[in-house]
């Protein structure tokens, strides 16, 4: 009769440690998927998944240490993520500025204003008005 007690209550604990990492599972799991989106550079999934995890995951399961060592870590997560996002942004105001004389002339070209029309020189004013391109060569054309 002992041993079937303590079978019972074995396997009642091993049913209560299944329930309890089913429920610690998903967090574990939502929490590396951020470090790889962070990783890959995807700032706005990551946003998306902090919250979630914030919000639906971790107050299931707050009583662990673990989690509470998440939960402490959020506010610098979202700082990190804050910067680098603001890293990258700089990163491609700076591209656009060095690129942007291949830009506009790639726009312009593209716009349909220059097919058939008098070239663009380093030293020509463009003025735009809906529907057509008028070139001047001097800034008294211009106005």
């Amino acid at each position: 009769m002992e041993e079937l007690r303590q079978c019972r209550l074995q396997q009642r604990n091993i049913s209560a440690t299944v329930d309890k990492l089913t429920l610690c599972l998903p967090v574990l799991e939502m929490y590396s998927k951020l470090r790889e989106q962070m990783k890959s550079k995807r700032h706005y999934p990551a946003l998306k998944t902090l919250e979630h995890l914030e919000h639906t995951f971790l107050p299931q399961v707050s009583h662990y240490r673990f989690c509470q060592v998440m939960l402490a870590t959020i506010p610098r997560l979202r700082h990190d993520i804050q910067e680098l996002s603001m890293g990258d942004l700089k990163d491609f105001l700076e591209s656009i500025r060095k690129h942007s004389d291949r830009i506009g002339e790639s726009a312009i070209k593209q716009g349909g204003c220059v097919q058939g029309e008098m070239p663009i020189f380093q030293t020509s004013f463009i003025s735009f008005i809906p529907g057509r391109c008028f070139f001047h060569s001097s800034k008294e054309d211009f106005s």
